[in-house]
């Protein structure tokens, strides 16, 4: 199955669902347990089979200069257009005016300083070839935002 999520579509398996509420609790293939979620069956959509193989892509060395439009999950629901991540060379970035520093491992995981200091992040290409940086607060898997380099 996948899951409607800021717009694009991710591969997920349902993991319980609520009697009579129509929402199921999903957890998103390759991705750690912070990020499962209820959803409402508006959001989900039977897995197509690929009608050819895809060739693994190669893993990014670290989310390159740009911009990052956020987009705000709540509750796993797109809430808002939050605002503009700005990737400025392979250690700082800005968000408005506040810039930090980050850092990045080789399995894309991102911490920073400054003003996402209580961001937890995970940097990845998605299968339509997007880098993307997928932002928890907090460790609350509530309080998300997914920022997708703009093209």
């Amino acid at each position: 199955m996948s899951v409607l999520f800021a717009g694009e579509w991710y591969p997920a398996r349902v993991l319980d669902s609520a009697d009579g509420s129509n929402t199921c609790l999903i957890s998103y293939d390759g991705y750690d347990a912070s990020w499962d979620e209820w959803v409402d069956a508006r959001r989900l959509r039977a897995a197509e089979a690929p009608t050819e193989p895809v060739a693994p892509q190669a893993k990014p060395a670290d989310p390159g200069p740009g911009v990052y439009n956020c987009y705000a999950m709540e509750s796993g629901t797109l809430a808002y257009t939050y605002t503009d991540v700005r990737i400025l060379d392979k250690r700082s970035y800005a968000v408005g005016d506040a810039t930090g520093t980050y850092t990045f491992d080789r399995d894309g995981a991102m911490t920073f300083t400054g003003a996402l200091a209580n961001a937890a992040g995970k940097f990845s290409v998605k299968s339509t070839g997007t880098p993307q940086i997928d932002l928890a607060f907090d460790d609350e898997a509530r309080a998300s935002m997914s920022c997708s380099l703009a093209r």
